[in-house]
This record gives C-alpha cells, sequence and structure tokens, in this order.
C-alpha cells in the first residue's frame, strides 16, 4: 500500500487508503471551513473549506494558502449515483 511518507504530522508513514484527508472542519452557514486539507502526494498542508452543490451530489473542495482567493478549487463527485 502507498504512504504518506512525506506527510510531516502525525499522518506520516499512515497508508493513503483511509488516510484522513480533510479535518476540523466547522459549519459556517451553508460551508465548512476552518479546518485542513492533506496532499498526500507532496505532505503539503492547506487550509480549506467544502460546500456541496447540485443537491449534495458535488462537493466543492478549496485549498488555499492565506486567504481563500489564492488557492485551488476541486469537485468531488459521488460514485455510483
Amino acid at each position: 500500500l502507498k504512504a504518506c511518507n512525506k506527510c510531516t504530522d502525525e499522518r506520516k508513514d499512515q497508508p493513503i487508503v483511509g488516510l484522513v484527508i480533510i479535518r476540523n472542519l466547522s459549519k459556517n452557514g451553508k460551508e465548512f471551513s476552518g479546518g485542513d486539507i492533506v496532499d498526500p502526494d507532496t505532505g503539503s498542508i492547506y487550509r480549506c473549506k467544502v460546500w456541496t452543490t447540485d443537491g449534495g451530489k458535488k462537493l466543492m473542495v478549496r485549498g488555499f494558502i492565506g486567504f481563500a482567493l489564492i488557492g485551488r478549487s476541486q469537485t468531488w463527485e459521488r460514485e455510483g449515483e
């Protein structure tokens, strides 16, 4: 199994399958924010916020350093729906 070898926190050397990628989010209106997300390929940790679209079928994930305007967004979709 591939592991998060480059992680620098308690996730270091943990298997990527089952790894907690997003953590410590709090509900803030219609989104969740205040937590962080790890990129298991690089070990980099970013602040993040998430929200749903398309009736809950899609999860919008925004990772950033500092301000949410400077970052990257991804759309995660449920499989088998």
